[in-house]
């Protein structure tokens, strides 16, 4: 696998930390799009666990394949493209780091393939609103063919 879109293609486990000591778990599914070859349309749903009991949860991105070594985050209803998040950038055997800004607040997220079938996926937040950290751990169902 070299390229972005053939390494996200499939369906993922994933497993999540929140630094409040929360946790989620569930499953992602990346699919090609309708409208255009670089993107894949990224869905996740699972239970949340955490102070106030265990919740449904469901996210939704665009992954917007740039290039061989780039690829960029956008938040998504259904399958419309919109605000853009984050551009990772660099090989797919590199850690990757990106930031975004949120009013005042900024989000620095990092990219890590750790294999044919896992990565992870992190984020750490601060500013006057928000001060945490998630760490996401994705590993891939079945295998790519």
């Amino acid at each position: 696998m070299h390229s972005y879109f053939d390494y996200f293609l499939g369906a993922w486990f994933i497993d999540r930390c929140i630094s409040d000591g929360s946790s989620m778990r569930g499953q992602a599914l990346f699919t090609p799009s309708s409208t255009t070859e670089k993107h894949l349309f990224y869905a996740e749903h699972g239970t949340h666990e955490g102070p106030f009991g265990v919740l449904d949860f469901f996210k939704n991105y665009i992954y917007e394949i740039k290039s061989p070594h780039s690829f960029s985050l956008y938040f998504a209803a259904h399958e419309q493209k919109g605000e853009h998040f984050m551009t990772f950038d660099g090989p797919l055997g590199s850690a990757l780091t990106a930031e975004h800004m949120c009013e005042k607040d900024i989000y620095q997220g990092t990219f890590q393939r750790l294999g044919d079938r896992d990565f992870v996926m992190s984020y750490n937040v601060r500013g006057p609103k928000k001060d945490y950290s998630i760490i996401t751990h994705c590993t891939r169902m079945h295998p790519h063919r």
